[in-house]
């Protein structure tokens, strides 16, 4: 017998309910399976470094380098194309393959960043890497559109190198500003703005014939150990939904990713007051909501998702906050503990579905 998606222990088995920037310029890229992120090499840097004179073919036979590094005082065209492979991968990693590729033929001299490519990315790009990709799921809810928004905060970044903050905290302050406003645009040409997107998402899921077959391979698996608290971030990313775009992104920056009030702001393009007033209202709704449908705050509730879900995956996990009474507080602590955490591959094939919704 079939059994509905989240449904608990006592009944059938079989289906929960139920992937991503395709825009790649080779087959056989690859990904980390958790956020999508890309780590191949396209073809068009291979025209890139021919450009500016790297033999990629010998630096891969390079006879000399089996026995030990080369001698010559500047270095050969194998080491200089090995250095060059490097920004190239990186330039990858943040920006993805398609703008890296093109940016990268645009001004082939790029490759040879090196050690400022290196700097750059340690001191700025990777330490808010996770925690914008996140911040963006929460917002714009898609995991395509969140990297790809991701990808063009980090293109931004790099063509503004020269004149990006110096201190690591207002460089991270500039990154969640271009992001914000990224999002926005996004908002503003596919508003996904629906009082019970939480239940059509599951509707959708039922109805869709491939994703409880999907649901049943990740039983069991590590990647379904904290389904239920990710159910408890989805959840809250939905019910911010229904927020104007300023007063979610300024619950998620003031309350999730530690931001002051005056920061907030100056993210967001407004005053100090005005991100007071829309955290109240945030926080208002968000009560009102969870008060309304969470049966994990009071029994009267007609929600309990998280729950169902940690008995559907097997994850013996329970409620999300044992011990403690699930209010908008516990709930944000848990949205904070998630803080540099993408979508999971479960939520990433839930979310999937906004478009069939």
């Amino acid at each position: 017998m079939t059994r509905r998606p989240f449904a608990s222990s006592s009944t059938a088995r079989n289906s929960p309910w139920t992937a991503s920037h395709a825009d790649v310029v080779r087959d056989t890229s690859q990904t980390d399976g958790r956020s999508g992120e890309v780590e191949s090499m396209t073809t068009t840097d291979d025209r890139a470094f021919r450009v500016i004179g790297l033999n990629l073919d010998a630096s891969r036979n390079c006879k000399p380098h089996r026995y030990g590094p080369c001698n010559r005082s500047r270095g050969c065209d194998n080491e200089r194309a090995a250095r060059a492979i490097g920004v190239a991968q990186s330039f990858h990693r943040y920006v993805g393959p398609r703008n890296a590729s093109i940016w990268l033929a645009l001004d082939p001299r790029r490759l040879r960043w090196g050690k400022r490519m290196d700097a750059f990315t340690q001191t700025v790009l990777e330490p808010a890497r996770r925690e914008l990709t996140a911040y963006l799921c929460r917002l714009v809810l898609r995991p395509c559109i969140a990297e790809e928004l991701a990808q063009s905060t980090f293109l931004r970044a790099l063509e503004c190198i020269d004149n990006l903050p110096s201190e690591p905290e207002r460089a991270r302050a500039w990154l969640f500003r271009v992001a914000t406003n990224l999002a926005f645009d996004e908002l503003k040409r596919h508003s996904t703005k629906r009082e019970t997107l939480v239940f059509d998402l599951r509707d959708a899921a039922e109805s869709d014939p491939g994703f409880a077959a999907r649901s049943r391979d990740l039983i069991g698996t590590p990647e379904t150990r904290a389904i239920a608290r990710e159910h408890v971030v989805a959840c809250f990313a939905c019910v911010l939904h229904n927020l104007a775009p300023q007063r979610a992104a300024s619950v998620l920056l003031r309350e999730v990713s530690g931001f002051s009030n005056e920061e907030t702001a100056e993210i967001l393009d407004a005053t100090p007051g005005q991100v007071k007033n829309w955290l109240q209202e945030g926080r208002a709704m968000l009560a009102a909501k969870y008060e309304d449908t969470c049966a994990l705050v009071q029994k009267q509730g007609v929600c309990h998702q998280c729950v169902e879900l940690d008995g559907f995956m097997h994850a013996g996990q329970g409620t999300p906050s044992p011990g403690a009474a699930m209010n908008l507080e516990a709930r944000i602590a848990i949205v904070r503990g998630q803080l540099n955490r993408p979508w999971s591959p479960w939520h990433r094939m839930l979310f999937g579905l906004l478009d069939d919704i």
